[in-house]
């Protein structure tokens, strides 16, 4: 079983949700900003880097400094923690993850329920519609 992705570090989640925001950025503008004053430039650095090796920034070389932009979009990062997270979830918990992970919807919003209910009936009728096929 491939372990899921784990979520970003507080300083890592804070420096991708600017890079998303802002797009390309060097990390002397990125430690320019106000939210990362207080930081150390080696520390903002280090951790451009780190989010570059674990593949969730590009970089490219301008003149001295290297220019970092996001390598996927926000929404295209959470769906896949996402999915990782579920996916180990299921194969350890079956049956009571879940459930539990309907009671957690259903205790949330119901236009979320609602959605669930929608994207299962869409499954299903796809599904079926496969098994008519062959």
């Amino acid at each position: 079983m491939k372990p899921a992705k784990h979520p970003l570090g507080e300083l890592e989640l804070q420096v991708m949700e600017l890079m998303w925001r802002e797009g390309a950025l060097t990390v002397r503008e990125l430690w320019s900003k106000e939210e990362f004053g207080e930081r150390a430039y080696t520390t903002m650095m280090t951790t451009m880097n780190r989010l570059h090796t674990k593949g969730l920034l590009c970089r490219e070389k301008e003149k001295s400094a290297y220019r970092y932009w996001p390598s996927q979009e926000r929404g295209d990062y959470w769906e896949e923690v996402t999915r990782d997270m579920m996916t180990s979830l299921v194969q350890l918990g079956g049956a009571p993850a879940l459930t539990a992970f309907v009671d957690v919807v259903s205790q949330q919003d119901e236009e979320h329920l609602d959605r669930l209910e929608a994207l299962v009936e869409q499954r299903l009728q796809a599904r079926m519609s496969k098994e008519e096929k062959e």
